[in-house]
């Protein structure tokens, strides 16, 4: 058997953009598979020259402006976490960390020149999360754990558990903090290790295709439609975390993705856009929340009479209207993402697809050599689009190496940021502006306490600063 070890993990960042924003604080413990810790790991992170901070996750973190100073520079922090995530048979995870943590290093390395996927697959690797899975112990195996209730419902807050059971380690939401709770959590859910085991298998992208196939088809005809409860985060408390779902087949263009219709809300016909709009179209992407069981009295328990007999008329529904179902999976299964014109060099990981083997050892050298060596590299690479993603590292962690013949192109980047341009991410939301976090900051001022009006006035003043700032 192929000895594995866990890598718990937590991010704090300078906002919710996956594209746009930074890791600031990274703190990570390997673990063998018994939970026992091997080794410890901490960084900061300093701020870019080009990030605006979210002034909310300034005050949620705490992590001042003044603080970054004498931080990390990112390609550096990134450089070692990529190594620690893709040591050969680590497994990472940590608390909602599919959720956020994961698509965060993903453009996290995508953006220093990385490779972003190997750490989910190469070598023996393998992502977890122990949110997803902690939803299942509440539903199903409650008993090793102590659950906090806030206003009668039970609160999965990581911060509210780990108080609840006296695991509570510190000022929640720093990272290291935040790492010691989940082992803690996941050493008292690794007790019922059947119940460990078997969640295991949902993140296996093969275990997890079998399980839906599994479930039971929903017609007598066989025509693929498996019918069954999927766990969810995003279904949220008042729905216990669940919905009766109904699989409307694997999409078509985006082959790692099965698509579900939710069954628990009324609806009027099987228009896709309208279904979309209302959320109950799901997405489900293979090896990621979330968990489908079957629809049976043993896990539909905590689902109301009320829903399962919703659920029972829409099935009779669609049983009677089979056109209408096959047109629904069709336009479900054919659905992209319009394009977004214009999307900024740092979000375009989707568009840009797999790197090449020639590519990724351009890359190997490319981060082998001196700060100072890097800059002769640029024009090696063999896209434009590489040859801009070097010039930006280069100038965010090693501006007085930048060749004057690159600086104009940086100015001109740095220029709308500045004078808060619109840039956009791949789905169309726009990049965080001075005016923007200058505006929150001048609101949250009004309910803020001493210790948060100091952070809030350092970055008001960092951010009047910018507008009259060089980028080099």
């Amino acid at each position: 058997m192929v000895k594995f070890t866990y890598l718990f993990y937590d991010l704090e960042t300078s906002g919710l953009n996956k594209s746009f924003d930074q890791i600031l604080q990274f703190a990570a413990k390997r673990t063998d598979q018994n939970l026992t810790e091997q080794e410890s790991h901490f960084l900061e992170v300093k701020l870019l020259k080009d990030m605006i901070p979210s002034p909310e996750a300034v005050l949620t973190h705490g992590i001042g402006i003044a603080d970054h100073d004498s931080h990390l520079e990112e390609v550096t922090a990134a450089l070692m976490i990529h190594r620690m995530f893709n040591q050969p048979n680590t497994i990472s995870l940590g608390y909602n960390t599919l959720g956020f943590d994961d698509e965060f290093l993903r453009f996290t390395f995508y953006r220093n020149l990385l490779a972003p996927y190997t750490h989910q697959f190469a070598q023996g690797c393998k992502r977890m999360d122990i949110f997803p899975m902690l939803i299942f112990y509440y539903l199903y195996a409650p008993k090793n754990i102590i659950w906090p209730q806030l206003e009668g419902r039970v609160s999965l807050k990581l911060e509210a558990i780990a108080e609840e059971n006296n695991w509570a380690v510190g000022q929640a939401h720093h990272a290291m903090n935040d790492v010691d709770a989940t082992i803690a959590l996941a050493k008292r859910m690794i007790e019922d290790k059947p119940v460990w085991d078997y969640l295991q298998g949902f993140f296996d992208k093969n275990i997890d295709a079998e399980r839906i196939t599994q479930l039971p088809e929903a017609f007598q005809d066989s025509t693929g439609h498996h019918l069954g409860i999927m766990i969810h985060p995003k279904f949220g408390n008042k729905h216990t975390f669940q919905a009766p779902v109904l699989s409307l087949g694997r999409h078509n263009h985006y082959k790692n993705q099965i698509v579900f219709l939710r069954l628990d809300h009324n609806f009027d016909d099987c228009d896709f856009e309208i279904l979309d709009s209302k959320g109950l179209i799901i997405r489900k992407k293979l090896g990621e929340p979330g968990f489908t069981l079957p629809l049976n009295e043993r896990y539909a328990r905590h689902i109301s009479e009320e829903r399962l007999a919703i659920c029972q008329h829409n099935l009779t529904r669609l049983r009677a209207e089979s056109d209408e179902l096959a047109m629904l999976s069709h336009e479900a299964r054919e659905y992209t993402h319009p394009e977004v014109d214009s999307v900024d060099l740092d979000a375009g990981l989707y568009e840009q697809g797999f790197r090449t083997k020639d590519e990724d050892l351009l890359c190997n050298r490319f981060h082998l050599t001196s700060p100072k060596q890097k800059a002769s590299l640029i024009d090696h690479f063999p896209s434009s689009h590489m040859k801009n993603q070097a010039i930006r590292l280069i100038w965010r962690n090693y501006p007085d190496l930048l060749p004057s013949e690159h600086q104009e192109k940086i100015q001109l980047y740095f220029d709308l940021i500045c004078n808060s341009e619109p840039i956009y991410d791949y789905r169309g939301n726009t990049k965080k502006t001075v005016k923007e976090a200058q505006e929150s900051i001048q609101s949250l001022l009004l309910e803020a306490n001493e210790t948060q009006k100091k952070l809030l006035l350092d970055l008001k003043n960092y951010l009047d600063n910018l507008r009259n700032a060089r980028p080099f």
